[in-house]
């Protein structure tokens, strides 16, 4: 019988432990000396001319168009830097940041995601507060995503001769014969502590002619901090 409780003890115990220690690795990861790193970059197109469309996705003047800042920086402990777009200098801005940042405690993550269509008779046109990419038929082809965070509206410019003009969701409404759709992702997030952490969320679609020409580019910025 005494064998029986000390067995049941000792696995009592076990299991207290295990779970503390998956609790402390999920929600604290700070309280540990190795930290934790993930990088995923990802560019997805089938052909040269939607590689051509990317990399020009990626180089586009977004601070100029948009009047804004590439990157915002804080004075705080951990120098917490926002994103307000997503193009080659920010993406490598916090590829370096996250490789620079290896050997401290914590948590950190970023995540890149880029994916081109090509499309054949489109139409542009607005559906609320976000955009439709829609077949000559109608069918739904593409989307801009939605956050479900309030006061984060999407930006929209559109191209006409060589300038671009800010415009509401519900103005668009343009076709086109022939289309390439830039649709890029960007998240980068710290977790120092339970108290300490910063986050970016950003989301960009960007469309092009058969020319390569950037008609109508769309972004988003999500930035959080604790």
């Amino acid at each position: 019988m005494k064998r029986k409780i000390g067995l049941l003890i000792i696995s009592v115990l076990v299991v207290s432990i295990v779970v503390s220690y998956l609790a402390l690795t999920r929600f604290a990861p700070s309280l540990f000396t190795h930290g934790e790193y993930k990088r995923a970059i990802t560019r997805d197109f089938d052909n040269v001319e939607e590689e051509n469309a990317l990399i020009i996705a990626e180089n586009i003047n977004y601070p100029d168009i948009f009047h804004l800042t590439r990157l915002r920086e804080t004075t705080g402990p951990y120098k917490e830097t926002w994103a307000n777009c997503i193009d080659t200098q920010v993406i490598e801005y916090y590829d370096d940041r996250l490789e620079n940042l290896k050997g401290v405690r914590g948590k950190i993550e970023f995540e890149y995601e880029a994916n081109v269509s090509t499309w054949k008779l489109i139409r542009l046109v607005s559906s609320q507060s976000h955009m439709r990419v829609q077949s000559s038929d109608g069918i739904v082809l593409h989307e801009t995503i939605q956050y479900p965070y309030s006061g984060w509206d999407m930006k929209f410019a559109h191209r006409n001769d060589s300038r671009y003009f800010a415009i509401s969701a519900k103005e668009i409404n343009v076709t086109l014969s022939m289309g390439y759709i830039v649709q890029m992702t960007m998240r980068y997030y710290e977790w120092w502590s339970s108290l300490a952490a910063f986050l970016v969320d950003n989301y960009q679609l960007i469309v092009m002619d058969q020319d390569f020409t950037p008609l109508l580019v769309c972004l988003q910025s999500v930035q959080g901090i604790s």
